[in-house]
C-alpha cells in the first residue's frame, strides 16, 4: 500500500518505471484473482490509511464496483474538492 497525491503520478510509477517489470511477470508470482484485487480512493492530506481502511475499501470496490468511493485505474474519479 502507498499514498500519492495524484492518479497521474502513481501511474506513471506503475506503467512506466522499473515496477512494470513486475506486471509483465505477475502471472509467474501470483495465481490468477478473479476478484478486484487492487484499489484506489481519495484521503485527506496528512491522513495516513491503515491496513483495516485498505480491506474495506476492496471488499467495497468487490462487492459494489467502481464508485468515488472506492475505484481503479480504469475507472477513476476525481479528487473530492
Amino acid at each position: 500500500m502507498s499514498v500519492w497525491t495524484d492518479i497521474a503520478s502513481l501511474k506513471n510509477y506503475v506503467y512506466k518505471s522499473v515496477h512494470v517489470e513486475l506486471i509483465r511477470d505477475r502471472q509467474a508470482w501470483f495465481n490468477k484473482y478473479v476478484d478486484a484485487h487492487q484499489v484506489l480512493w481519495w484521503i485527506p492530506v496528512g491522513h495516513i490509511p491503515t491496513t483495516e481502511e485498505a480491506k474495506e475499501k476492496l471488499e467495497y470496490i468487490q462487492k459494489h464496483g467502481a464508485t468515488e468511493n472506492a475505484f481503479y485505474f480504469g475507472k477513476p474519479f476525481p479528487m473530492p474538492i
